[in-house]
């Protein structure tokens, strides 16, 4: 009999609930290294990845499956993650909800199952710390973030860790219940001073990195004019170009995406109908050393990263060995 952590592969199956992964303790700067590996894994083209595929069952919704295997780290797996934007106002649930299967790669075998909904933000702030780290003027004082869900606090949480010289945090969010509520429960852990903007301009205007965590539509619906942005700023993106005219991402002087080929089916989808800017690179290649990332500080950069499944294998292994390891979860009968 095959033993793979703990577990007897065949017999054996991990459940991981939601409340079993917040409960684990872990630090930022740990989730942060983790994805800096995957990124830099992607970048060398060391993991096999395919591009997202989905279904899309209403209107600005999607189930995307992101298979990934990560021969590093003995992980393979896959993310079955959904959008539905209106699921808070019209039932009470979640936005972005996911689920993981993690598979033994010696048998094909799956050794685990857990909700991957918390995986999902803390990468996906953590990639934007990345980016903020690769792409950003190392001089940053400033920081903004327009949407304040579940995401957007956890942007909020990590980026000072990558940005030692960071002094303001301006946040925006439609709901400003949503921003009194990020300030009430995150500034009491932060020596950094976060602001409660009165606008998307206000943000733009006062921040030298801006990042953005929205609902992404099918097709964009800019509220960020193009004459609000300057040279020596960085525009992170989780909701593509969502929120920005096509002039502002077509006139940056570098232009990163976390992966090529997935940028590339998102458009025969149709969530650029105006094209894709030209690709300098991957942020993958910048973090792997392979490919120069902001090189100027006058230089507008700005990185799209829609999410891949490298991140959410990578941190998903980690969850499942601390869990097996501590008797966290619940083991199932095959």
């Amino acid at each position: 009999m095959r033993n793979f952590c703990g577990l007897e592969v065949g017999r054996d199956l991990l459940y991981i609930s939601r409340d079993d992964i917040v409960g684990m303790e872990r630090k930022q700067t740990t989730i942060i290294h983790l994805i800096e590996r995957s990124l830099s894994i992607h970048g060398m083209k060391e993991v096999e990845m395919p591009a997202k595929i989905g279904i899309h069952p209403k209107e600005n919704t999607f189930i995307h499956a992101m298979p990934a295997y990560i021969q590093e780290h003995q992980a393979c797996g896959i993310k079955w993650a959904a959008g539905f934007p209106e699921n808070r106002e019209l039932y009470g649930l979640p936005q972005i909800t996911a689920l993981l299967t993690l598979n033994d790669p010696e048998t094909g075998l799956p050794v685990a199952v857990m909700d991957a909904s918390w995986i999902t933000t803390v990468r996906t702030a953590a990639v934007t710390a990345v980016a903020a780290r690769y792409l950003s003027n190392t001089n940053s004082e400033t920081f903004g973030m327009i949407g304040c869900g579940e995401v957007g606090r956890k942007h909020v949480e990590f980026i000072a860790n990558v940005l030692p010289k960071l002094k303001k945090i301006f946040i925006y969010d439609v709901s400003p219940q949503a921003m009194e509520r990020l300030i009430q429960e995150i500034q009491p852990q932060m020596e950094v001073e976060i602001i409660q903007a009165a606008s998307m301009e206000e943000v733009v205007k006062s921040s030298l990195i801006v990042a953005s965590a929205t609902v992404i539509t099918e097709q964009p619906r800019p509220q960020i004019k193009d004459e609000w942005i300057r040279k020596g700023q960085t525009i992170l993106l989780c909701d593509l170009h969502t929120l920005y005219e096509d002039k502002t991402m077509k006139k940056a002087d570098k232009y990163f995406v976390d992966s090529i080929e997935q940028n590339k089916l998102f458009q025969e989808y149709g969530y650029y109908p105006a094209g894709i800017p030209t690709i300098n690179g991957e942020l993958g290649e910048v973090v792997a050393g392979l490919k120069k990332g902001r090189e100027h500080e006058n230089e507008l950069v700005i990185g799209n990263n829609i999410g891949m499944a490298v991140e959410d294998i990578m941190v998903g292994k980690a969850i499942f060995e601390a869990a097996a390891n501590q008797g966290i979860g619940q083991t199932l009968k095959l």
